[in-house]
């Protein structure tokens, strides 16, 4: 019996202190990237706003040739949008549509993963012209539930995302050049 109120009690801490690392891990996340790149804004629209386009430049796609695309709707229209089903390792399963689009300014998406594991987020880019160059900024944005915070302590989101964004910016310039 002393064992098992042993093993209850370690537990129990164990739990406490899965719940107070809960409490000091972040609650959101925000992971961004820009680029100037020597073109005008509509050639860069043209590779972000229509989703048969972004398999020409995303890192995702270099990263897991075997992901299928379902791509539906009209392009650079709120409800676009483009499904995938990859190796689970690398893409899982997911999709992402349009919410809101500014031609040549603005776009933004809802972001889905349903396999390996479940996420929802609010990506987009913008696009801001400087002196016949545009500046883009590619973003995601999400809320982390409380149970996954005290893991996200010791992940860094913007490490993991910040270099496909990266890759995926120097992929549109090398596309518009």
């Amino acid at each position: 019996m002393k064992i098992l109120k042993g093993i209850g009690i370690v537990l129990l801490t164990l739990v406490v202190i899965y719940i107070i690392l809960g409490l000091f891990g972040p609650s959101n996340y925000k992971v961004e990237r820009e680029l100037l790149i020597d073109a005008a804004p509509n050639k860069v629209w043209n590779q972000i706003a229509d989703f048969n386009a972004w398999e020409n430049w995303s890192p995702w796609k270099e990263k897991d040739p075997t992901m299928v695309n379902t791509i539906e709707g009209t392009p650079a229209t709120v409800g676009h949008s483009n499904s995938w089903t990859g190796n689970p390792e690398t893409s899982g399963k997911g999709g992402m549509t349009f919410t809101t689009v500014k031609e040549n300014e603005s776009l933004t998406y809802d972001l889905s993963f349903t396999e390996p594991w479940e996420m929802q987020s609010t990506g987009g880019f913008t696009l801001t012209a400087q002196d016949g160059k545009t500046l883009i900024n590619w973003y995601d944005t999400g809320d982390i539930p409380f149970g996954q915070r005290p893991m996200m302590l010791f992940m860094d989101l913007d490490q993991m995302m910040g270099p496909d964004f990266e890759k995926g910016l120097k992929n549109i310039e090398q596309l518009v050049k």
